[in-house]
């Protein structure tokens, strides 16, 4: 396979796992800063928020960005939201941090990175099903093995906020890591040099708006 789907491969690990812990982590964590509930579940509605736009800002300056850059940014976006949540305890800037920080709050990814990976992979290889079989078995398998490593922490570590000080630092390191694993990727670039859509016609599109109306009425049935 190509070398650019190890490195995908890689990414999509080191990824999910952190997002497998940071998902279980934040709502203990805003609960132990004594924020209550409503502000608790606030901080989820950021997340999935920022998973929203920045998936819509990929839809709509991929090919004038790049996909490469986009990868970058969005790491380098992590890190910084790494570091509001290290060194803040302001709900505001938390807010802010869990915005920008595209974090997964599911088993599975719903931010921009795995769209842009998911869009890459069949353009890199002759046989993109059993190619995306095992970035979702490696999503999905780490994403549970960060969850359920959150566990094993108040076993050595009673406090809760300097467990997410540890994590928060572990984040950090990882969008650095991630930064540099996409870096080292080539040859993922779509051809245009435009924008690719209004966001109106994002919404106009039929898949999308579909899928929209379908997962509009299964979060509403929930």
């Amino acid at each position: 396979m190509n070398k650019a789907i190890y490195l995908i491969f890689l990414a999509k690990s080191i990824r999910t796992f952190m997002f497998g812990v940071i998902s279980i982590l934040i709502p203990i964590y805003l609960a132990s800063l004594n924020y209550p509930v409503f502000y608790v579940t606030l901080g989820i509605f950021f997340v999935v928020l920022g998973n929203v736009v920045f998936n819509l800002l990929l839809a709509l300056y991929e090919s004038l960005i790049g996909r490469k850059n986009f990868l970058i940014m969005y790491s380098l976006l992590m890190m910084v939201a790494g570091i509001i949540l290290l060194l803040s305890s302001n709900l505001v800037l938390i807010l802010i941090a869990l915005f920008i920080g595209n974090i997964s709050v599911t088993g599975t990814e719903t931010g921009p990175f795995q769209s842009v990976e998911v869009g890459v992979i069949p353009k890199l290889v002759k046989n993109p099903g059993r190619v995306l079989g095992v970035y979702n078995l490696l999503g999905y398998s780490f994403s549970s093995l960060g969850a359920s490593s959150l566990s094993l922490l108040p076993h050595l570590i009673t406090n809760n906020v300097t467990i997410a000080k540890l994590i928060y630092t572990l984040y950090i390191i990882t969008s650095i890591l991630l930064a540099a694993i996409y870096k080292k990727i080539v040859n993922i670039e779509v051809s245009s040099n435009k924008v690719n859509a209004s966001l109106v016609n994002v919404f106009l599109n039929s898949d999308v708006r579909n899928l929209s109306i379908l997962f509009a009425v299964d979060a509403l049935w929930w």
